[in-house]
Parts: C-alpha cells; structure tokens; sequence
C-alpha cells in the first residue's frame, strides 16, 4: 500500500503532487504560485494570495440596505502549503490582513470562519470550540514568522479514508492521477475560505 493510501507523503511525495497540481492551477488561472527558499532543501512550497469579501455581523443582523455599504470588510488571504515532516503531511498556513493592513486577531479569524459557514450568530465560547483545535498559531518553518495553521493531527486519518474513496471509484489507469494535495486541500480549504474548485476534478 502506497503512503498516500495509507494517509501520509513523503517530501518527494509532496514535491511532485504540488508540481502537478501548480500546473493544472496555471491552466485554470487559479492562482497558486511556487516559492523556493534558496539553501533550503525544504525551501519549496506553494502560495496564493485572494481577497475575501465579507459582511459584518451588524449588516447581517439588522438586514438593514442603508447600513450594508458601511459594514462591508475586505480580508486578503495569503495562504502557503508547506510540508511537514513531524506529520509527513501538508500543512495550510495562512495570515489575513484587513484593508489598513492590521492583522486579523484570532477571534476575528473565528468571526469570518462562522459568517462561511452560515453560524454568524455564535457565541465566542461556541466559535472556540468549533475552530480553537482546528486552527492554531504556529511558527512558520520555512519563514520563522507566526501565521494561523490548520492543525495537521487529523490530516493523515481523513486523508486515508479520502485517497482510498478515490481509488475504489476510479479504474486502475486513472487512480494514478489521483493528486494528493487537491483531495487535501479540497476538505480543508473551505472552512478558511479556500476552494480549488470542482474544475481540477477534470485533471485529476
């Protein structure tokens, strides 16, 4: 059984299911770009940066149209998937900066994560409970500054399931296509506003 049924990737691994993966980007314009830290026999990973367009809390509540326009906010997204080798998966990392160019604390990371996902109206205790294990802040190890990270612990469980589901549906010839990182990022990206979108499903 290969690592990625069983879950996990090598570096290798890693390194040629992001190559595959960044071209079918390109060709879908979606924005994905390869970065390589000089030196760095790990320096490879990939990034993109998207603007997230959100309502405020207040324009959802009172519903009122005059007040939309002031409650508008403009998140930029600038995301990396880097490799991990403590859990021998990718690791989506992440910043978000509001249009003055302050960082988003955590809590508002949680705020725009329930406004996605149609719980607006949650609690602070019921957003941590929610999101406080999924997303953590890490030191990033490539760039040694702190970003959000989506905790890896459970990456390699569902991903097992995940690659082995595609196989069982897919012929002998066609399951080698199967891209790691897209099955990965196709389950994660959504919860921090990250989709890669059904078109790759052509490729892969």
């Amino acid at each position: 059984m290969s690592n990625n049924v069983r879950g996990y990737i090598t570096l290798d691994q890693f390194f040629e299911h992001s190559l595959k993966f960044l071209e079918v980007s390109n060709i879908l314009n979606d924005g994905w770009n390869l970065r390589n830290v000089e030196g760095c026999h790990r320096g490879l990973y990939l990034t993109k940066k998207q603007i997230i367009v959100k309502e405020t809390l207040k324009s959802r509540v009172e519903s009122d149209p005059q007040e939309v326009s002031n409650n508008i906010v403009f998140v930029s997204f600038d995301y990396h998937i880097v490799y991990s080798d403590s859990y021998s998966t990718p690791i989506l990392y992440f910043n978000a900066m509001n249009s003055d160019g302050s960082k988003l604390k955590v809590e508002e990371i949680w705020d725009l994560l329930s406004l996605s996902n149609e719980n607006g109206l949650l609690t602070l205790d019921e957003k941590y409970k929610i999101y406080g294990k999924m997303i953590t802040q890490m030191e990033h190890p490539i760039l040694g500054k702190p970003y959000f990270a989506f905790h890896p612990c459970k990456t390699s469980e569902f991903m097992s399931e995940l690659m082995q589901n595609s196989k069982d549906t897919q012929s002998e010839n066609v399951a080698t296509k199967t891209n790691y990182i897209w099955i990965w990022l196709s389950r994660i990206g959504p919860f921090v506003g990250l989709s890669p979108g059904l078109n790759y499903a052509k490729y892969f």
